[in-house]
């Protein structure tokens, strides 16, 4: 794998020093997620205005889901696109909460409407509920797109870590209802559940995709072995990719799942779909999330953010 970057290597020894790089073993769930959200204010980007942020319930397979509705400023009611985002968090962490800053920024620069999903985390809810939430999201702003300020025409679909698994999921369920399609998708360092591990699973990668962290987090969202031969926990295993939206992916040079996004980006081209790949060298999979501490990290979400611009005409 390739050598981190001064920059991040002091990165992670300051956030070791101060507790934001926590053990993964001796604590339950419920302690790892209340750790986590105890990230230091440097940590964290600035929280850009909105026209408009709007939390709402829609129902979902496993009770109420939530959604957070991000307008951007200057937007006017009907001309813009709407994106779901996935956040980031190895279906074990994360909320709606977690991935604000970010949300905004990319609201900002695309022009378009974000909504974030606050799907069920595991163990508690093994899979398929993160799936199930993530396609109740889909079809929900699908049909009410309109009631949210969007355009109805115009979508996307985006996510982080894990919510790039769940960004392919999306696309192949679009494709495949009838209903629309997404325009474009947007993944930053995506973790596919890639099984056999590719090259870069096996490598010591720090910052969020060491092999302890990633072994923990399948096996805690995993219900049984036979997920892994199922498309919707594992969306790399299919052959058919033709009618995905063309792709942009932000990844990470020195992140333990770099190859899994290479891997998406291969099989979409394949199937003759366009996949622009960016690779930060020197850069880790805490990247998105810690992007305020990296002197590139705001850049690279801007790049997609613009990316997701230009596939939209926004």
């Amino acid at each position: 794998m390739a050598e981190i970057s001064a920059e991040v290597r002091a990165v992670l020894e300051r956030a070791k020093k101060e507790n934001a790089i926590q053990s993964n073993t001796g604590m339950t769930p419920a302690q790892m997620r209340a750790s986590r959200a105890k990230r230091p204010a440097w940590l964290e980007l600035e929280k850009r205005a909105m026209q408009k942020v709007e939390d709402r319930q829609i129902a979902g397979r496993g009770g109420p889901l939530a959604l957070r509705v991000y307008t951007p400023a200057g937007a006017k009611h009907g001309e813009r696109p709407v994106c779901l985002f996935f956040h980031c968090g190895g279906f074990m962490f994360g909320n709606l909460d977690s991935d604000d800053s970010q949300c905004r920024r990319i609201a900002d620069v695309s022009g378009c409407i974000m909504v974030s999903v606050d799907y069920r985390l595991a163990p508690e809810n093994k899979f398929p509920a993160a799936y199930e939430d993530a396609i109740a999201a889909w079809d929900w702003i699908a049909a009410h797109a309109r009631a949210i300020g969007g355009d109805g025409r115009r979508f996307a679909v985006s996510g982080a870590s894990a919510g790039g698994n769940l960004t392919a999921g999306v696309c192949r369920h679009a494709r495949d209802s009838g209903g629309p399609v997404p325009g474009h998708q947007l993944i930053y360092v995506g973790a596919f559940n890639v099984y056999p591990l590719v090259p870069s699973n096996r490598a010591r990668g720090e910052g969020g995709s060491d092999t302890s962290y990633a072994g923990m987090v399948r096996d805690a969202y995993r219900s049984s072995e036979a997920d892994r031969e199922d498309v919707r926990y594992a969306p790399l295993i299919a052959s058919d990719f033709a009618g995905f939206p063309p792709a942009t992916l932000m990844l990470s040079a020195c992140d333990g799942f770099v190859d899994e996004g290479l891997l998406y980006a291969e099989k979409l081209r394949g199937a003759g779909i366009a996949a622009e790949v960016n690779v930060a060298q020197g850069q880790i999979h805490h990247l998105f999330p810690w992007a305020a501490a990296f002197s590139e990290g705001p850049g690279v979400l801007d790049r997609g953010a613009l990316a997701l611009r230009r596939g939209l005409n926004v």
